[in-house]
């Protein structure tokens, strides 16, 4: 019996909450390979507190436990699927996720675009993980001439909030979309800009009652595969815009 057939033979006793996180997991195992356990809690919009329990519930003494046979059933499952040629497994994965980037609206790539273009200056924000997402997409939106600032960390967002206005266009980067610990920030960005963006993974992100446009990144883009985060498809998504952005002004 592997790890999800115990979730299932053991959830018509979950609790509610409990149910939650197993509904999270079992649509996406790699959750407990890529995040920390506030991190799915989070993601599973429930507490940290139910994740352990949970756990508990199916017969772990607690979530490191728990991790480790997740871990073990991904790397079964790769091991299943690729035992044949791994690159070209590897290559067929990677490819699968980017795909899903076409799902996009692409009225949100017009947008965002245009907000870019015609602001006087770029403010990328991105904490953690984020941080490496925010430096690369400054980079490539300074090579075709555009203003940029990055902040990755509370305080840098701070500093920040002096230099922008209406004429800013700010990019928030949050996987989870949770914001809970920046709301006097985001109170004020709110009052200070309209041209606002919040690049998510999450389907209703807290970020969204202060922060203008949502991007949402589809967050199950390869099932079972725990080499493909989140921050991956979020680095194409933003590879792809400045093709766009690149593209769009030379059409012009």
């Amino acid at each position: 019996m592997n790890i999800l057939d115990k979730m299932n033979l053991k959830y018509d006793e979950m609790t509610a909450s409990e149910k939650k996180v197993c509904n999270e997991i079992k649509s996406d195992p790699s959750l407990i390979a890529n995040y920390t356990i506030t991190q799915v809690a989070m993601h599973a919009d429930t507490s940290t507190s139910a994740v352990l329990r949970f756990c508990h519930r199916l017969g772990y003494k607690g979530y490191k436990d728990f991790r480790y046979d997740i871990l073990y059933y991904l790397k079964q499952n790769d091991n299943n699927q690729n035992n044949n040629d791994l690159i070209s497994g590897l290559s067929s994965s990677f490819a699968s996720a980017v795909a899903t980037l076409g799902d996009i609206d692409r009225s949100v790539f017009d947008q965002l675009t245009a907000d870019i273009l015609h602001a006087n200056k770029v403010v990328l924000l991105g904490r953690y993980r984020n941080a490496v997402v925010t430096s690369k997409l400054r980079m490539s939106l300074t090579d075709l001439g555009i203003i940029c600032l990055e902040g990755n960390s509370d305080l840098d967002f701070q500093h920040l909030l002096y230099v922008i206005d209406d004429h800013t266009c700010v990019i928030l980067f949050s996987m989870l979309g949770d914001t809970s610990d920046l709301k006097e920030f985001l109170e004020q960005l709110s009052s200070q800009t309209n041209h606002s963006w919040v690049i998510t993974t999450s389907s209703k992100p807290k970020a969204s009652r202060y922060i203008s446009n949502t991007v949402q990144i589809p967050s199950i883009y390869n099932k079972d595969k725990a080499h493909i985060t989140s921050h991956f498809v979020v680095m194409a998504f933003t590879e792809m815009l400045v093709a766009y952005i690149a593209q769009t002004t030379e059409a012009k």
